[in-house]
């Protein structure tokens, strides 16, 4: 599996520049989100991915990708804050 997601990554970026322009977005974003590195990782390789395959003009592709998953990443706590409002703190310990 692992020598697949490799194989992945090969065919995800054209060059070490544009690799390196991405994995600086996935350290802001983790960063930010206070995340592991490796969530954030795989979250956004998979929102690039599904956007590049489309993309005409690739140079906003970080900056689309970045606000994609901080999206994802804010939608993803949000709805784990209305679950643990809706069912108190108390009910949770």
């Amino acid at each position: 599996m692992a020598a697949l997601r490799e194989k992945h990554k090969k065919l995800l970026y054209d060059d070490e520049i544009e690799r390196r322009l991405h994995l600086s977005a996935m350290k802001m974003l983790s960063d930010h989100a206070g995340l592991s590195a490796d969530m954030v990782e795989r979250l956004y390789e998979i929102v690039l991915d599904r956007l590049k395959r489309e993309a005409k003009i690739k140079d906003f592709l970080p900056i689309l990708v970045s606000r994609r998953v901080r999206y994802l990443l804010n939608k993803k706590e949000l709805t784990k804050n209305k679950v643990l409002k809706s069912k108190g703190a108390d009910q949770l310990i």
